[in-house]
């Protein structure tokens, strides 16, 4: 008799996607649902553009809340960025 498959862990835990296609596809649909994720690496690799890729399609695709947070960045850093992502949530009608 055959040993019972253990589920993939994919199938363990619900998954919010992305919209992110590459990552949705790497990480099986996206990330676990309800759980944090830790995004590290080096500086200019690209956390901060994945956070708020997230959370702009989160919002505009899925009509998910968001929250960014950053403890490093200066005030003023993000000034140019979202008068473009406010663009882009109006075009939507979010």
């Amino acid at each position: 008799m055959a040993a019972p498959r253990a589920k993939s862990p994919a199938a363990l835990f619900p998954k919010c996607p992305t919209g992110i296609k590459g990552i949705d596809e790497i990480t099986l649909g996206g990330l676990p649902r309800g759980r944090p994720t830790l995004v590290c690496g080096g500086t200019g690799t690209g956390k901060t553009l994945f956070a708020m890729e997230f959370l702009v399609r989160g919002a505009l695709q899925y009509g998910e809340p968001g929250l960014f947070v950053s403890l490093s960045m200066r005030e003023g850093f993000y000034n140019g960025d979202k008068k473009r992502w406010g663009e882009a949530k109006n075009q939507a009608g979010v």
